[in-house]
């Protein structure tokens, strides 16, 4: 199989990552329990606000820059698949490696929510990781690893 066919089947099924990736924190992002009580939280309020939870009236920095590292990591994404149909491997493997970086940074992030968004602390209870983050942190850590591996691809061997 030609590199070119490689690089745009891998950057279809990192840029569908990168939709899942937007789509999953709809989802549960964090969880707090306090005894028997359970409380789920979207993970989208932590990113752009929740006035109607006390929890969320503010958004978190790091989840806004998430949220940015996200949304360059898919533009790159989808300019990455884009440009080897014009018969170029290794700047479409540059592109590809800044946008799986991004991807990366913010599987990472999504990962660390309840770290990074310094919740306070509830008492005879605790804060964990939602559904919608963690799957969300799954699907941009997939994106990533397609991304740098088509990267290292277009960056090596000859123009096929």
């Amino acid at each position: 199989m030609k590199k070119q066919s490689i690089m745009i089947i891998g950057g279809l099924i990192a840029a569908l990552a990168c939709l899942a990736a937007f789509l999953f924190p709809i989802g549960d992002g964090l969880v707090r329990t306090s005894g028997a009580l359970v409380e789920a939280f979207p993970g989208y309020d932590f990113i752009f606000t929740n006035d109607a939870a006390a929890i969320t009236k503010e958004a978190s920095g790091a989840m806004i820059g998430a949220w940015v590292l996200l949304v360059i990591g898919s533009v790159f994404s989808v300019f990455g698949l884009l440009l080897p149909l014009t018969g170029a491997t290794k700047f479409p493997g540059f592109i590809d490696i800044v946008a799986g970086l991004c991807l990366l940074a913010t599987g990472v992030l999504f990962l660390l929510a309840p770290v990074v968004i310094g919740l306070p602390s509830v008492a005879n209870g605790s804060y964990a990781l939602g559904y919608g983050f963690m799957a969300g942190a799954i699907a941009a850590l997939l994106g990533a690893v397609i991304e740098i591996a088509l990267g290292v691809l277009g960056f090596t061997g000859k123009k096929a």
